[in-house]
């Protein structure tokens, strides 16, 4: 699966810096149905998602069951869960990790799919923990 630095990326600059939980919808999408995830598909897919207002331009999902479903992921619900909750067998999860920021005493957040990590080896997956789930149920 293509990773959210890759270069080809530039024609679409918001995917590079924000686009890691839009990825990992895909991600999903490729696993459950085969979605083809090449760069032209995934900037067409980003340009769908702002028009269809289920995505912003800085790729803040807006509706996460419906972008899944546009990726081809069979997903009918999402909640959000703690980092200790276990999916059931009907049931995916996306991870949130966080890792503090002390310089501006934030945090930087960012979404993997159990072994996908959009960025490749992000800091923030490598440093950080998991801060919590966001779980689908599949259909």
């Amino acid at each position: 699966m293509i990773l959210q630095t890759d270069p080809r990326f530039v024609v679409r600059p918001h995917i590079q810096t924000y686009g890691c939980y839009m990825l990992c919808l895909a991600f999903l999408g490729v696993k459950y149905s085969g979605w083809p995830a090449g760069i032209d598909e995934l900037c067409k897919a980003y340009d769908d998602l702002v028009r269809m207002g289920l995505i912003s331009e800085t790729c803040y999902v807006y509706n996460p069951v419906s972008v899944g479903q546009h990726f081809g992921c069979p997903t009918v619900a999402v909640h959000k869960q703690g980092a200790e909750y276990e999916p059931g067998p009907d049931q995916i999860a996306i991870q949130y990790w966080t890792r503090p920021r002390p310089e501006t005493g934030g945090v930087w957040g960012h979404f993997t799919a159990g072994d996908y990590d959009p960025m490749g080896q992000s800091r923030t997956r490598l440093e950080g923990s998991i801060d919590s789930l966001r779980v689908f149920t599949l259909g």
